[in-house]
């Protein structure tokens, strides 16, 4: 390695100086590959400023010195310049050397036709002297003709296209940006609709020529071919315009660029025209809310005015199926993008702005999940208020709703509702009579009970008419009327009336009708999914006849026909198996839940009772619930002589006893019966139950004190336990004892006494 700037200097010319006298032979424009140029600035002005040479390097030094058109005075900025496009020139010829070796001589013919083939040939001069390439440049040359002939007569067909021309060098050719273009467009075809359909066929002028490369360089960068490529500055000043949106009608505007000179010339005027186009909003507030399908809620969305003016802005609404806040990058291009756009172009329409017929504005709200009261609201600056907005779903889903407080002179302001639709609630099941079915009035929930292994085939019944359906397109109908119909109906009783629910559903449900209306005839077809589908098995599709009869009043909805629909369910252990049984449509769905329990196989139980007449024994039955919800258990009995309470609750997680109480009114043998349903489960324990009444034990023990040859009475209580008056039989015991002799004890029979109930 050398040491100094002067040597280091010296070798880095003469290592240049080979590199150029290669160059020079295989085609690189001779008026720039110099040695000079391709050498550090600081280390070529201390070249310049007499450091000692080499002969031949002085020599060359002198004779580019003393030519005129070489003599250049190299400043900072030119010099720079001028070594670019030496490097350049060179980091070309490395290309050549290193990369177009390796280009294959394969037959191009083959890929073309021979139309265009000929075309070519008839077109292709003999290439420039000045342009020395090898057979590699060429081929790659006669490839990218090829390319520009067919991509001028096919993708820019309709536009004219490009002037036919033949393509010799790699620079000149290159710089109006039309030859990359075909090229890219060949093997990228929808680049065309996306970029190069905006390009000047024809450039006359710098900018056209410079404009053209820019949409070249955006679609290198959509291909994700980043050269990271920069457009130089032009000689003309850029000028930034600043627009501030307000409004979501798009605005134009002329922008004019008069020159003028200190000279007092009149110079050229650019006229440019300036339109906004709206492709994203920005929501001023977003609102998220859930409802069950049928079911209306009340959105209740913060609004206020935050624009410098008051106002009285139109409140509209506008549905959609995406979310209109993300860009249309991120969303996938379908024909939501053009319903959007569509609805927006709409809206901002003079049209739309000047239109508040009632009529018209209630045909859109019935096709709509949303519906506003208000048409109108004023609002101060900086004024906060709040806008209901009605949601009614009729499938589940994610649809958002942009309400759009419209003011043509102040402004415009935009809020997104995000409301889901969740399935309905599920409606009451009713079934043929079985004995594995049991049903609670409380709840909707259709309930089967079976034995482990027991397989239980039942028949569900499905109403033709769906009454939460009915029940939502009769309140949807009443929101689409005008006021003074709104009157009519109120004064004859016939806002819920089956004209209002057939306009509803013509409204909501017009393209189903017309695309079904020949597979109606049939009935409607109903999809049927079950959530636990290895325990109950059901058919995949229903159909539910279409009720012609449409003067039905809302009150009958209930009481029509049903459809039969076979239910088989089996499982092989103990538990409660809760199930979604989903019937779905075009038109409507249908939730029903179906509830089975599973007991073991019934043991009965045996309880023995021994107790004394007139005393009573107790038994507690431990009744242990180990699940989430709270049992009532109801006890039915019978037998003489049981008692206990009729109801008991047991709350989840939780161990109670219930009391079972023998008390025998008599010296007997009692058989009895106890049985404790659980409503919420329809389990039954049933036990067997049998009662022994022993000899009854003394009620009483009386003493008595008498003298001899006196007489004593006294008073016994002789109780009654049984509900009726009893005649009891005496019976009297005497013992006398004189001095050491026993006497044994005489029996008296006393005469029959009457004891009153209860004494």
């Amino acid at each position: 390695m050398c040491s100094g700037c002067k040597e280091r200097s010296f070798v880095t010319s003469d290592q240049h100086s080979c590199l150029t006298s290669r160059s020079l032979n295989t085609g690189v424009p001779c008026s720039l590959n110099t040695g000079d140029v391709s050498v550090l600035y600081t280390n070529e002005i201390e070249w310049i400023n007499g450091c000692p040479l080499p002969t031949h390097l002085y020599t060359l030094l002198l004779l580019q010195l003393n030519e005129e058109e070489n003599s250049f005075d190299y400043s900072c900025v030119d010099y720079e310049s001028l070594s670019k496009r030496s490097w350049t020139d060179v980091l070309l010829q490395i290309y050549k050397v290193l990369v177009l070796s390796r280009v294959s001589q394969s037959n191009m013919n083959n890929s073309f036709d021979h139309k265009i083939i000929d075309e070519i040939l008839q077109f292709s001069p003999q290439s420039l002297p000045s342009n020395i390439y090898s057979c590699r440049e060429l081929q790659l040359l006669s490839w990218v003709n090829m390319h520009y002939q067919s991509s001028r007569e096919t993708l820019w067909k309709k536009d004219g296209g490009p002037l036919a021309r033949w393509i010799v060098n790699f620079d000149l050719d290159f710089k109006d940006g039309l030859v990359l273009a075909a090229l890219l467009a060949a093997y990228c075809p929808y680049l065309m609709h996306s970029h190069f359909r905006r390009i000047y066929m024809r450039p006359s002028s710098t900018e056209q020529t410079t404009h053209n490369n820019i949409i070249v360089c955006q679609a290198l960068t959509t291909l994700n071919l980043n050269f990271d490529i920069q457009v130089e500055h032009m000689s003309s000043a850029g000028l930034t315009i600043l627009y501030h949106c307000s409004f979501i009608q798009p605005k134009e505007a002329y922008l004019l660029l008069v020159s003028s000179s200190p000279f007092g010339l009149q110079g050229s005027t650019l006229a440019f025209k300036l339109t906004t186009c709206i492709n994203r909003i920005t929501s001023t507030n977003i609102v998220k809310c859930k409802s069950s399908c049928y079911q209306m809620k009340v959105i209740q969305v913060p609004i206020s005015n935050a624009l410098n003016k008051e106002a009285t802005f139109r409140v509209m609404l506008v549905e959609s199926e995406f979310n209109p806040l993300e860009s249309i990058e991120k969303r996938k291009p379908g024909v939501h993008d053009v319903t959007f756009k569509a609805n927006i172009e709409k809206m901002a329409s003079d049209k739309s702005y000047r239109e508040i017929d009632d009529k018209n504005s209630a045909i859109s709200n019935e096709a709509s999940d949303f519906h506003s009261a208000v048409r109108s609201i004023f609002l101060t600056s900086e004024q906060e208020d709040t806008l209901n907005i009605h949601y009614l779903p009729f499938f589940p889903g994610t649809k958002y709703c942009s309400v759009l407080l419209v003011c043509p002179e102040v402004g415009d302001m935009v809020y997104v509702i995000k409301a889901t639709g969740e399935l309905p609630l599920p409606s009451t099941l009713t079934a043929r009579p079985s004995k594995n079915i049991f049903m609670v009035d409380s709840t909707s929930v259709f309930r089967l009970q079976c034995e482990i292994g027991q397989v239980c085939e039942e028949v569900v019944q499905v109403p033709e008419i769906n009454s939460a359906w009915e029940n939502a397109l009769a309140i949807w109908g009443q929101y689409g009327m005008s006021a003074e119909e709104q009157r009519r109906r109120t004064l004859t009783h016939s806002l819920d009336s089956s004209s209002v629910r057939a306009k509803a559903a013509t409204h909501k449900l017009l393209k189903q009708i017309i695309s079904l209306r020949n597979e109606l005839r049939n009935g409607i077809e109903y999809k049927v999914e079950v959530s636990l589908p290895q325990y109950y098995v059901l058919p995949s599709v229903v159909y539910i006849p279409v009720n012609k009869d449409t003067g039905i009043p809302q009150q009958s909805l209930a009481d029509r026909c049903c459809v039969d629909i076979p239910l088989q369910f089996q499982a092989d252990c103990v538990g409660q198996f809760r199930c979604q049984l989903v019937l779905s449509s075009c038109f409507d769905i249908r939730v029903y839940e179906i509830e089975a329990i599973v007991t073991a196989q019934k043991e009965t139980i045996h309880l023995n009772f021994n107790s004394a007449v007139h005393h009573s024994v107790t038994q507690d039955i431990p009744l242990c619930n180990e699940t989430q919800r709270d049992w009532k258990i109801q006890a039915v009995m019978c037998g003489e002589g049981f008692s206990g309470p009729k109801f008991v609750n047991v709350p989840s997680g939780t161990k109670t006893f219930y009391p079972l109480t023998f008390h025998p009114l008599a010296q007997c043998v009692v058989m009895g019966k106890l049985a404790l349903n659980n409503e919420c489960n329809g389990n039954v324990s049933v036990f067997i139950l049998r009662g022994v009444g022993e000899h009854p034990l003394p009620e009483d023990h009386a003493m008595l004190h008498c003298p001899v040859g006196q007489t004593t009475h006294t008073q016994l209580n002789v109780p009654n336990y049984s509900q009726k008056k009893l005649t009891v039989k005496l019976v009297g015991e005497f013992w006398y004892q004189l001095h050491l002799y026993a006497l044994p004890p005489p029996v008296l029979i006393l005469p029959q006494i009457y004891c009153p109930l209860g004494k």
